[in-house]
């Protein structure tokens, strides 16, 4: 299946209010589809129909385009992304749900909108949040309460499938840092004793000598300068070796 162009950079937008005031409705709960990109409705269409004509997933992958990415071919830097692919998740006749630029309010208008419908997976891997705080600016508890929405909502189309969530990466972005290291700490925290929710903290994946290792992130493959964000094939790879046995004591369990 084709699919769409990735998006390299990651421009800050306007700030949008805090919640300071609870009265305030929460932006990063409310479902909202993207109506900026073009790509992003048609891909939502087409993947209603991938998943209305493969309902036999094990295993589906929601989040924004560090997920959409693992469908590339190329060209480089994102050359190999559809290799990890098909040697980690394929064998669980996995869904791609990943979407460029997506934040928790897209996700949760796709997943009211039809895109988990029909489907029963063992495991859903949500990768969620980074364009909540780096384009955004929401807080963290916005966006934890995005994140928590979207578990939620999962679990209650389809109680039975283990999700795990995967905090969100370090990047390059040092405005973001802080505001996604509470929001990786508060969801270790909400899901500690869940029988159903895994946090998993991928972090010093991509750590070497206690800084940003550039060279696992498709920027720091074609930039000196450009802010890391997405993972190189090679990043992909090393969260793919570390999710494994995760993913595959969830689905003997689901047997």
């Amino acid at each position: 299946m084709a699919s769409s162009g990735i998006f390299i950079s990651v421009q800050a937008e306007e700030s949008q209010p805090q919640l300071e005031n609870p009265a305030l409705v929460n932006p990063a709960v409310v479902p909202v589809p993207n109506e900026i990109d073009a790509f992003w409705m048609p891909r939502h269409i087409e993947k209603i129909k991938e998943i209305n004509e493969h309902p036999a997933a094990n295993l589906v992958m929601i989040g924004d385009s560090i997920t959409q990415s693992l469908e590339q071919n190329g060209p480089e830097p994102w050359n190999q992304m559809k290799s990890v692919w098909d040697r980690y998740y394929a064998p669980f006749k996995a869904v791609n749900l990943g979407f460029n630029s997506d934040n928790t309010a897209n996700v949760l208008w796709r997943l009211q909108n039809g895109e988990i419908d029909n489907l029963h997976p063992k495991v859903v891997v949500l990768e969620i949040g980074a364009n909540n705080t780096g384009r955004k600016h929401w807080s963290a508890q916005q966006t934890l309460e995005g994140i928590e929405a979207i578990v939620s909502l999962v679990h209650t189309k389809i109680p039975e499938t283990k999700i795990i969530v995967l905090n969100i990466l370090p990047c390059g972005y040092a405005f973001a840092e802080e505001v996604n290291s509470q929001i990786n700490a508060a969801l270790a925290q909400k899901f500690a004793n869940s029988d159903f929710v895994f946090v998993t903290d991928f972090s010093n994946i991509f750590m070497q000598d206690g800084k940003l290792n550039r060279n696992l992130f498709v920027e720091g493959k074609v930039s000196l300068t450009s802010e890391a964000v997405h993972p190189s094939s090679e990043g992909h790879e090393k969260i793919a070796k570390t999710l494994q046995p995760m993913l595959q004591k969830l689905m003997e369990e689901s047997d």
